[in-house]
Parts: C-alpha cells; structure tokens; sequence
C-alpha cells in the first residue's frame, strides 16, 4: 500500500515538473526542417495514419518521460508554415533523428506545406492555444464546474397600495 503511494506521488510529481519544463516552450516560435514519415503507432500510445494532420516532434523537445503517453506534448496543436502554405497538426509521436525545431509531418500534412518530392523544407512553427495532454490527442474528462449563485440584487421597498377607486357609473334621470 505505501509503496504504491509513493510510485503513485512520484508520478504525480514527475508531471507536474514536465508540464512546468513544457510551458515555456508553448509560446514561443520554432524553426527547422519539416520532414514526412509512415505515420502508425505513436509515442503518445495512439494509433494514427497518413491520411491524419498529425507529426512527431524532436526528441530533444519531447523529452524522455518514464511513460510517453503522459508527455505534456501529447495531442497538443502545432501550427506549421512553410513554403507552400500552412497548417494545423496534433502531436502524436517522437522524432528520433530530428533536431531541436524540427517537426516530421504525416504526407498529408507535408503536402499542405511542400510537395512530396520536396523530401525536406524549412518550417517555422509554434503552438496553437489550449489543446491536449496525454493520451496522443485523448482529451481528458473535466469536473463540471459549479454554478455560481447569483449575487442578489436589493429589492426596491414598496410603497403601500393605495385601494383602488371603484368607477361609480353615473346615472342620468
């Protein structure tokens, strides 16, 4: 029981030390080689194709977490540019032989930045806004948050009523 605790703290711990190492690097801007590569069983434990706006970022960036699933990388959005144009990519996967800025793209995302015959192109990149965390583009469930009573506004005080006048209908002789 307490040697699971602690595993259990350590790991806990090791997260939050990663996602804290991780958010400097969320606003800033990157640049490097864009590369494409047979897209299938990522890092982040998810299973992805080519067809799928996905990439693997450099190894010197993913880190080397005891369990990549939990990488503070996973499923997060990156927004890449390059010579033909630009586009939006879910982080699925480590790159080995990548440098620091480099990205490998799955075909169908390098073709919206450089035709395949291109083989490697310079990019700049950065992240996009909120996005994943754990579990290669898996969100995880969040507390409902709780509402939130209403301040209550003071009642105007009410003047008494006044009775009302019953209309006396006049008869004429």
């Amino acid at each position: 029981m307490i040697r699971s605790t602690i595993i259990l703290c350590s790991l806990i711990i090791f997260g939050i030390v990663s996602s804290i190492q991780a958010a400097p690097l969320l606003h800033k801007r990157f640049a490097g080689q864009g590369t494409f590569y047979e897209v299938g069983l990522g890092a982040c434990g998810k299973v992805n194709n080519d067809n799928e706006l996905v990439a693997a970022l450099s190894a010197p960036q993913f880190g080397s977490p005891p369990n990549p699933n939990n990488s503070p990388f996973c499923g997060r959005q990156v927004r890449v540019n390059g010579p033909s144009g630009s586009v939006t990519v879910t982080l699925v996967d480590r790159c080995e032989a990548c440098q620091f800025g480099d990205l490998d793209l799955s075909p169908t995302a390098f073709q919206q930045i450089a035709p395949l015959s291109a083989g490697r192109v310079q990019i700049t990149w950065d992240f996009v806004g909120g996005g994943g965390g754990g579990g290669g583009g898996a969100t995880q469930p969040q507390p409902k948050p709780q509402p939130q009573p209403k301040p209550q506004k003071p009642k105007p005080k009410r003047k008494p009523k006044k009775p009302k006048r019953k209309h006396r209908k006049h008869r004429h002789h």
